[in-house]
């Protein structure tokens, strides 16, 4: 069943039917190109003027899913067509499924959480069989930022309560003893802030 939206016109997807990795990409290599307003041979020449030789033919031969892609095509594309690689591997319909690894029937969301490395990936799996997670080897394993970006995740939550403090002070009578502990509330952010710069310039230990 077809659904209006705007001038545009879009077919309901088929929530019993699994998208295999190639076919996403396939079609979102299709959708990110025409939105660029790009024929094929436009696309072929963006990618051959940043150093992956591509041709019309075989671009037309990927969008109809008769040839696959390597990694080092799909992020030339990424790049070509300037979106993230995660752009060409997960459908922009997030009602879609995907298909993989022995799993099937995957929504969208639980794909791209675990792409993005924020969990391992659950379900899909055949009947009678039963998960096998190594949580520990699933986060042990995120690139060093990763880490990173979640510590800062903590520390953004310290310095919210630091600023709430400091909101708090200001907005009640000035006397010594306010104006004291909110010069000492400033200090604090300050050094947080500083510290928290070091961290994040300075590699975690291995």
């Amino acid at each position: 069943m077809a659904e209006r939206s705007g001038a545009r016109v879009t077919e309901k997807p088929d929530i019993q039917r699994s998208w295999t990795p190639h076919e996403v990409f396939a079609e979102q290599l299709v959708l990110l190109r025409e939105r660029h307003g790009w024929s094929q041979t436009r696309l072929a020449e963006a990618m051959t003027g940043i150093g992956m030789a591509m041709s019309q033919s075989k671009i037309a031969d990927i969008e109809r899913g008769k040839r696959q892609v390597t990694i080092d095509e799909l992020v030339t594309f990424a790049v070509a067509l300037g979106v993230s690689p995660q752009a060409l591997m997960l459908p922009t319909d997030s009602r879609k499924r995907m298909t993989f690894a022995n799993r099937d029937l995957l929504p969208i969301p639980t794909v791209a959480t675990w792409w993005r490395g924020d969990a391992p990936l659950r379900g899909g799996l055949p009947p009678g069989q039963g998960e096998t997670i190594d949580v520990r080897t699933f986060f042990d394993t995120l690139p060093d930022w990763r880490g990173r970006l979640h510590d800062r995740f903590r520390d953004l939550g310290e310095l919210l309560d630091i600023v709430g403090e400091i909101v708090a002070l200001n907005t009640t009578a000035s006397d010594d003893t306010t104006d004291a502990l909110l010069g000492a509330g400033v200090r604090k952010l300050r050094d947080r802030l500083r510290a928290i710069g070091e961290a994040v310039s300075t590699p975690r230990p291995t």
